[in-house]
């Protein structure tokens, strides 16, 4: 290669992705305004006639999630590498919690001062009102989050309120996994990663033929996508992130456009494509898209505020069109997503240093 530019372009996963200069703030963002967009046609019953859908066969929310599976597995494995066990574990409790904590204590007192068909201490006496403090404040992995908050809005026929959480305890148990892995001496090994992330690909797409197997789809959907980036970042110095290995995945992905709707063919493909695709918009594109770091990192608190909006608009708007339930979430959530980043997430970030 003739310049350094080219040669950062299309040498190695580690030299495109050891500074803090990429595009994961952006990636992540517009993950989480595709959960946003996912659900604009969930909360609205009209699950089935999202375009995403039924061009492709996946969810845009649900592919979404997958990219943040993806993104953290990258991530949080170099996270754990670079530190100590107990500096680990403070680095993921200061970046999950603050911000959980916050929001799902401020939309319970709203919604039972304001919104509930009940009286506000009857609302909060109710067990399914305190269940859901509890298992939100404390995402236990392995007994879930609880999405349905019963008694929320006066006129709801259904009782999921913030859909989203779901996913947040799955991800608590792939560091927890990670740390196990870590501990055994599993990661020096990048090869038995490897199998391992194979492994949990085969279960993922073998729940689509048996339907005895589909029990494991879901967490072995997770452990997938989130060691497909560990194993993309244990592997990083013998993976090209060349612009031509880019279009053949993006091509490979589009023939989801052509092919039969078949949740195997669907999500093979997109187990295959999707971590190299989102690693390499993550790290290979520069340019003034990186001035987008400076705004900070309002992923997460869209992905944990925007669906409760969602809903109560879904119920109280009656808009036929759901691009308005979309555009009208993402006007109320987007502030509110940066000052949550700006006075909650920052400054809890910035005791990592303690």
């Amino acid at each position: 290669m003739s310049d350094g530019k080219a040669s950062k372009v299309d040498g190695t996963l580690l030299s495109v992705s050891s500074g803090r200069d990429n595009n994961l703030l952006l990636v992540r963002l517009l993950a989480a305004i595709a959960v946003v967009y996912g659900h604009s046609y969930g909360t609205t019953g009209a699950t089935w006639s999202e375009p995403f859908l039924r061009a492709t066969g996946l969810g845009s929310a649900d592919t979404a999630v997958n990219v943040f599976f993806v993104i953290s597995g990258f991530l949080v494995s170099k996270s754990y590498l670079s530190r100590d066990l107990k500096s680990f574990v403070w680095a993921r409790i200061i970046r999950i919690f603050p911000a959980l904590w916050t929001s799902t204590l401020s939309l319970v007192i709203i919604v039972g001062l304001f919104f509930s068909p009940l009286g506000a201490a009857q609302f909060f006496g109710l067990r399914s009102t305190q269940s859901y403090l509890i298992h939100n404040l404390s995402m236990i992995p392995l007994v879930g989050a609880q999405t349905a908050l019963p008694m929320a809005f006066a006129n709801s026929k259904i009782d999921d309120f913030n859909i989203s959480l779901w996913t947040l305890p799955y991800e608590i148990e792939m560091y927890v996994l990670l740390v196990a892995l870590g501990l055994v001496g599993a990661l020096r090994r990048p090869a038995l990663i490897a199998l391992l992330t194979a492994s949990a690909g085969v279960l993922y797409v073998a729940g689509d033929f048996f339907p005895h197997a589909a029990i494991g789809k879901i967490p072995s959907r997770f452990i997938y996508f989130f060691f497909m980036g560990t194993t993309m970042f244990l592997f990083r110095a013998r993976i090209s992130v060349s612009s031509s290995w880019f279009l053949v995945a993006c091509t490979l992905l589009s023939l989801l456009l052509l092919l039969p709707k078949n949740d195997a063919t669907s999500h093979f493909i997109l187990g295959a494509t999707l971590p190299y695709i989102i690693i390499w918009l993550c790290f290979v594109p520069t340019g003034a898209i990186r001035a987008f770091n400076e705004l900070g990192d309002y992923s997460y608190g869209t992905y944990i505020l925007a669906c409760p909006i969602q809903m109560y608009l879904a119920l109280n708007a009656h808009f036929e069109h759901t691009a308005f339930y979309f555009f009208a979430a993402l006007a109320i959530v987007l502030p509110l997503a940066a000052i949550s980043w700006h006075a909650i997430e920052k400054p809890a970030l910035k005791l990592k240093l303690r």
